[in-house]
């Protein structure tokens, strides 16, 4: 048996389900579009706003990629499989964009500086837009994805551990 015959075939109606809702859409459009193009002018600051997102989009893959690498290093050390842990990967890149965008975006700092002694210089000029902050946020990056990974791995082996340790206990709450 080939590989095509084990594919599920598509069905008309289902094909036909999934196009017209779509067809439609575009007819409409086109139709909202001939007779009053005004609506589809984007302002300036629709532009800006876009030009911003996409900025955003783009300088958050950076920490996102070296998130995603310090994770996978760290499933690698704890010898469980990537494939199996992809989410937990993902997550963890995630939290390392988060943790960046908190950082650039001075709410962190905003957070902290009450708590910061008044002898110690302004925050705002430790951490500066020059290129040597580029590194130590790479750093920051690295050091989330890692420690998001590496928490989530500890507990899992915790919660591991102790379920195996007490299986009479588990059949008790499965029974209760």
């Amino acid at each position: 048996m080939s590989t095509s015959a084990k594919l599920l075939p598509i069905n008309s109606m289902s094909y036909l389900a999934l196009i017209l809702p779509l067809y439609i859409l575009g007819i409409l459009i086109y139709i909202l579009y001939r007779s009053n193009p005004e609506i589809f002018i984007l302002n300036k600051e629709v532009f800006i706003f876009i030009h911003e997102a996409f900025n955003a989009i783009v300088l958050l893959t950076i920490p996102f990629i070296f998130g995603i690498i310090s994770a996978s290093a760290r499933v690698l050390i704890s010898d469980l499989r990537i494939f199996t842990n992809i989410k937990l990967i993902l997550a963890s890149g995630l939290m390392s964009s988060f943790s960046w965008l908190g950082i650039k975006s001075k709410v962190f700092i905003a957070l902290i500086s009450p708590y910061l002694a008044q002898n110690i210089p302004s925050s705002e000029k430790t951490i500066s837009d020059g290129s040597s902050e580029f590194y130590s946020m790479i750093l920051v990056a690295v050091i989330v994805g890692a420690f998001a990974s590496n928490l989530y791995i500890f507990i899992n082996q915790k919660i591991e551990i102790l379920t195996k340790n007490n299986p009479t206990e588990n059949n008790d709450l499965k029974n209760s």
